[in-house]
């Protein structure tokens, strides 16, 4: 899930009206941010992913109607999901020396 289809459903469930306010509120960003991605066909960095995942979360707690607290828990759950993958890296494995190399003395 990218961030374009969360700010749609947001739209969508009307608790989001512009995307000035997406990027202020949900975002934690300067008011352009948002469109600034649209434009420039750039991914947010996963600081600005995270702290959308726990306003999600948070937001879900604070809202009454059952429908925008799944809605919100929903999202959440599918970024965090976006959010391991985007984070994945290769682990690399600790250089160790060969015995043969070690016998040889060699550093």
């Amino acid at each position: 899930m990218n961030i374009e289809e969360i700010f749609n459903q947001l739209v969508e469930a009307k608790m989001v009206v512009s995307q000035t306010e997406f990027s202020r509120i949900w975002l934690g960003r300067s008011g352009r941010y948002f469109s600034h991605l649209l434009a420039t066909k750039q991914e947010p960095g996963l600081g600005t992913l995270i702290a959308l995942e726990l306003r999600l979360q948070r937001f879900a707690t604070t809202f009454t109607k059952r429908a925008d607290k799944e809605l919100l828990v929903q999202l959440a759950h599918q970024l965090r999901g976006y959010i391991e993958l985007r984070s994945i890296t290769a682990i690399r494995r600790p250089h160790t020396r060969s015995t043969a190399h070690a016998s040889l003395g060699n550093p």
